[in-house]
Formats: structure tokens, C-alpha cells, sequence
């Protein structure tokens, strides 16, 4: 019994976790809809074989695989979502039909592109 008692305080911390993490997620959503990240960008990507050619934008989940995982990953993509993106830079070439990103600076904080940056990275 003594045993099993951490146990049981772990696995009911992280359900009393769940809700707040789903409300951040649907915040997050309605943030980048807000701000206009959606007109280009979708959380999931385009199937393959669907009737879109090519996506106009990499889906997030897309970009949450490519960076994930490198140090620099979070303050590169605020970067890019507040200025843009270099339009010589193919980094997307024949995944995407938008050759850059442009700047957001006027509808998107540095704080809101932190945390929207936060959010993407942690979609699988």
C-alpha cells in the first residue's frame, strides 16, 4: 500500500493537469486564428493524395517534427513568425507552395510568438 500511495498522487496530479493543458491548447489555437496564422498554416498536414496539390504553408505538427529537439529551435521560430522568413531560404522547397513567411510584427507580439512557438513544438 505504502507503495502504491506516491503512485496514485503522481497519476492524479497529471489528470488535474489534463483540463488546464487542453485549455492552453484551445487558447493557443484561437490565438493563432486571431492573428491570422491560419489563413496559411493548419495543425495537421495536408494527406497525401488529398486533392490539394501542395500545402500553402508546412502544417505545424510538420514544423513541431523538424525543430523539435534543437536548442535554438523555440527563439529561431519567434523570430521568424514576428520578421519572416528569407524567401531565398527553400528550407520547405516542394512541401509547401509559399516560398517565405512574411513579417507579423503588427499582429503578433515577440510574447505571443514565444508562446504560440511553445505550443507548435509540443504537438506530435
Amino acid at each position: 500500500m505504502r507503495a502504491f500511495l506516491p503512485l496514485l498522487l503522481v497519476a492524479s496530479a497529471a489528470c488535474a493537469m489534463m483540463p488546464a493543458r487542453a485549455a492552453d491548447a484551445d487558447a493557443m489555437r484561437l490565438l493563432a486564428e486571431e492573428r491570422g496564422c491560419t489563413t496559411c498554416h493548419q495543425e495537421k498536414a495536408v494527406p497525401k493524395g488529398s486533392k490539394t496539390i501542395i500545402a500553402s504553408a508546412p502544417s505545424w505538427r510538420e514544423i513541431a517534427a523538424r525543430y523539435r529537439g534543437r536548442a535554438d529551435a523555440e527563439a529561431q521560430l519567434a523570430r521568424e513568425v514576428v520578421g519572416g522568413t528569407d524567401s531565398r531560404d527553400r528550407h520547405w522547397k516542394n512541401q509547401a507552395a509559399f516560398t517565405s513567411m512574411l513579417p507579423n510584427e503588427v499582429a503578433v507580439s515577440d510574447d505571443e510568438a514565444r508562446s504560440l512557438v511553445r505550443w507548435i513544438l509540443s504537438l506530435r
